[in-house]
């Protein structure tokens, strides 16, 4: 099943927009502290977890990156790795 351009590109619009338009909502959200003191808090972006996500996604670039070269070097395990699924 491929997709054309057209419907790759409104996709691609449309949930970019709604994801944008989410984390502006998330970021006004308050709520009463899980603490002793129960004051309304604002909510946090959890920084922590951020960074992790991001260098599980830079690993991820690299290892597609050595999975395409030992593809093109021509190992039949690899090749088969390599394929699209769709």
């Amino acid at each position: 099943m491929k997709l054309g351009t057209r419907t790759s590109v409104l996709g691609l619009l449309f949930f970019g927009t709604a994801c944008s338009l989410l984390a502006k909502v998330i970021y006004f959200v308050q709520a009463p502290g899980l603490h002793n003191d129960h004051a309304i808090r604002k909510f946090e972006k959890p920084w922590f977890q951020v960074l992790v996500m991001f260098v599980g996604m830079s690993v991820c670039i690299i290892l597609d990156k050595q999975s395409k070269k030992s593809a093109k070097s021509g190992d039949a395990a690899s090749k088969a790795e390599s394929e699209a699924l769709l």
